[in-house]
Formats: C-alpha cells, structure tokens, sequence
C-alpha cells in the first residue's frame, strides 16, 4: 500500500526550506496548542493529522497502540478513524499508555462516542517490561496494528519503545515516531538544550541502524510541514524482504 505521492520533481529546494522554517516558527509560537479533535484537546499539527488519516485508510490496522496519552484527543482520532475504515461495529481499538492518566482524562475516554469499549487505557511507563506485557495482552496478538509513539522525548525511552513495541508491527505496517523535530527545536530560545542529543530523531537512527527490516518511509512528508521528520517507519515486505 502507498501515499498518493506528490510530484517531488516540482519541490524547489527553497520551498522545502521555507516549509523547515514555518515548522520551527509553528512550533515555536505554540500553534499546535489550543486544538481539538471531536471535543478534546489534541496536540498535533494539522497537516500530519491529515496524512497520518491517509495511513489509517490504506493500511487498514484493526488496532492503534498510542504512547503518550495527555488529554485523549489522539486516542480519540485514531478511534474515530478506525470506526470510519471498518465500519462503527467493528472490533477495533485503540491501546493508549500514559505515565499519568488522570481520573479526568479516563472519564473521558469513556464517555465520548467515539471512546468506550474502543478504548483501553493504560498507565505506567510505557517501556516498562509490566507495561509491554498489559499491551501485548490488550492487543491480543491482533497482527493488523499500527504503532505510534508520542511520549516521553528522550532518546533512551524513545529506543525502549522502538525496541518493545516494533514486533506488533506487521510486513508493510507502520511505527510512527513523533516529535522527532525536537533535534532541530534545540536551536530554538527557551528549547532544552538536552534535545540536541537526547530526542527521538537521534533514537530512530540507533532503531534503524539495528533493525534492517524497518525503513524509513518519505512519502508521509509530502506536506513539507511536519513535526515528525524521518519518523514514517515501515516495516519491509515479507516476500521479498523489501518494501519497494
């Protein structure tokens, strides 16, 4: 399964650093706060919410493994996107993990239409070998799931949830690493300057340099504007050992 792919023959190398630009400046100005996705607050950029839908919609997965749930805005979307793939009897979920899942935050994601059963929260931290084993169970050896990891930003962590959760991804499946902007953030007045060497871009590389059967995938990127660079993974084909 593919992205559509833009024509990246038009791609000046001005727009693309233009777009490098607009991305630090969006983040920076905090536009990504103050967003909701069917009523609850959600911390994405738009323009990766919308390929991240296209995934959704080719791939088909069945279950959403998500780390990082803050307020429950993402484990809504990915919720909402599954009902609309497969239909809204289907049996599909959602597995969300987060260190601290307020009361709030669990009323939440029950109550919601689009939450209840599809839902399973868990809390805790995410590469913790408890952890790893409550979400193999919620998943329940389904193989048709996608991976998103949006949770702590340091790099070691990042690569303990690489490392734990990369197995659930099938052949032509996705493992999507967000925030791996952080790298380039640093250079930013106020950023940590940790994340010039501590961050998910850096984790990604040591994941990909270990493990040959996940590539990265640049077609997610057609939009210029992202806060995930380099972090579209796919698992490579089973057939052939190759994904193209």
């Amino acid at each position: 399964m593919r992205l559509r792919r833009s024509s990246r023959s038009r791609r000046t190398r001005g727009a693309t650093d233009a777009a490098h630009d607009w991305t630090l400046a969006l983040w920076d100005a905090k536009l990504w706060r103050g967003n909701s996705w069917l009523g609850v607050p959600i911390l994405q950029w738009p323009t990766d919410l919308l390929v991240v839908q296209e995934i959704l919609f080719e791939a088909r997965p069945r279950v959403v493994v998500e780390t990082g749930t803050n307020r429950g805005g993402s484990a809504i979307f990915f919720a909402s996107m599954l009902s609309l793939v497969h239909g809204p009897d289907a049996d599909v979920r959602v597995v969300t993990v987060d260190v601290s899942l307020p009361d709030e935050v669990r009323e939440t994601l029950e109550r919601h239409p689009q939450g209840g059963d599809r839902i399973v929260a868990i809390e805790g931290d995410s590469k913790s070998p408890e952890v790893v084993e409550r979400v193999l169970d919620a998943v329940g050896g389904e193989r048709e799931t996608l991976v998103f990891l949006d949770s702590d930003h340091g790099r070691d962590h990042v690569l303990g949830e690489l490392r734990a959760y990369a197995s659930l991804v099938p052949p032509e499946g996705w493992l999507l690493v967000f925030d791996t902007i952080c790298r380039e953030l640093a250079q930013l007045p106020g950023a940590p300057d940790a994340w010039a060497h501590d961050n998910p871009r850096d984790a990604v590389e040591t994941f990909l340099a270990e493990s040959p059967g996940f590539v990265r995938d640049p077609d997610p990127e057609k939009l210029l504007v992202t806060f995930a660079p380099g972090g579209f993974l796919r698992r490579r084909g089973a057939a052939s050992g190759e994904r193209r």
